[in-house]
């Protein structure tokens, strides 16, 4: 049976994930650069969910989990519920 490892992305690549795939992502970058939250968000599937759930509500997720495809729709579980401004990044 095939396995699937996924490898961590560096700080970097997240970085540029976040600048790619969200009109925020410098905003979000600074709140998550250097916290035990950016652990979490490691995986491009947690950093889109992430960047999903900030671009339609708005702020940073509230919490220390990473969303789960289940909680995503409702609630995720992020970094502290920091607002972002549109005009921010």
């Amino acid at each position: 049976m095939p396995h699937v490892r996924i490898e961590s992305l560096s700080d970097a690549q997240v970085e540029h994930f976040l600048q790619v795939y969200s009109p925020h992502g410098v905003t979000l970058w600074r709140h998550l650069q250097g916290t035990p939250q950016l652990d979490l968000y490691r995986t491009p599937i947690y950093l889109k969910m992430l960047v999903n759930q900030a671009d339609a509500a708005g702020h940073i997720p509230e919490g220390g989990q990473p969303c789960s495809p289940a909680s995503c729709g409702r609630r995720c579980n992020g970094n502290g519920g920091r607002t972002i401004h549109a005009s921010a990044g």
